[in-house]
């Protein structure tokens, strides 16, 4: 998508910060060194589960932090959702760079479609290749498989739709909780089954490290992804489970064989069934 020239915009972004563990406040000038301090505000959520929380105060006023004792992503999202108040929120992690023109690039989606209520933007590494594979056109997220491949701070998303809608982030997934991972892709689910306008725009709006925590195959996380194929797929979640140990097997063959691999899937399914 080919940006239009930069001019005035009139709405106000807002960064959700998810960190852990913080006595300093030095880590939030590496994430925004690329953008001016009156551009912005963000929210962040330190979460202190291994040191005593101190209160921290930014040097930029549009930066509000709170450091409570908890441990959980989803809790952190949720309680930067609780507290935000600008138009459009962002998703976001301790250990990204935004670029320069990101805040252009995110007003610029939402001013040109009202009806827009997510918008799912591209992450690349810090040499400045794709993060994972992408699709070069815009179009709207709608089917399961699409949902899975979405990483949390590829998500952006109108306040007012999410807030409206009572949408949250499953605090049963993700770091720090007992299923480790999947958390976005439900977020993602649920924000459609409430009707909502996702849509990708293949515009990078943030620099990440390429190794992530969520790619490894541990149990909570075999786990993790059935619980989210019933979510996305519901009764075909069984068959989903299949495709995708058949698929992985190369992966995770020297952990675990297909049918222990296939098991802990459903298992997640069933998990996923009963509520979570």
């Amino acid at each position: 998508m080919k940006l239009q020239q930069t001019h005035r915009f009139k709405m106000n972004i807002e960064f959700l910060i998810s960190t852990t563990n913080r006595l300093e406040t030095q880590f939030l000038n590496k994430i925004f060194e690329n953008i001016a301090m009156n551009n912005f505000n963000a929210i962040v959520i330190n979460q202190c589960y291994q040191v005593e929380p101190k209160q921290l105060k930014s040097d930029n006023t549009h930066i509000d932090i709170h450091s409570v004792r908890d441990k959980g992503l989803s809790k952190s999202r949720n309680l930067a959702l609780k507290n935000a108040s600008r138009d459009i929120c962002v998703v976001a992690d301790d250990d990204l760079v935004y670029l320069k023109d990101c805040i252009e690039r995110i007003n610029q989606v939402y001013e040109e479609d009202k009806n827009l209520d997510v918008a799912v933007f591209q992450i690349i590494t810090p040499d400045g290749e794709p993060y994972k594979r992408y699709s070069p056109n815009s179009y709207l997220i709608k089917k399961g498989k699409d949902q899975l491949k979405i990483s949390s701070v590829e998500i952006s998303f109108r306040l007012k739709s999410i807030k409206e809608n009572g949408i949250e982030f499953n605090e049963n997934l993700g770091l720090g909780a007992k299923y480790t991972k999947g958390e976005e892709a439900v977020f993602i689910n649920e924000c459609i089954r409430h009707g909502l306008k996702v849509k990708y725009f293949p515009i990078p709006i943030v620099y990440h490290p390429k190794e992530s925590s969520g790619k490894t195959f541990s149990k909570p996380n075999i786990i993790a992804n059935g619980i989210v194929y019933f979510k996305l797929f519901r009764f075909i979640s069984p068959l989903v489970s299949l495709y995708f140990s058949i698929k992985k097997y190369s992966r995770y063959k020297r952990k675990y064989s297909f049918v222990n691999y296939l098991y802990l899937t459903l298992r997640g399914c069933y998990i996923g069934f009963l509520g979570i």
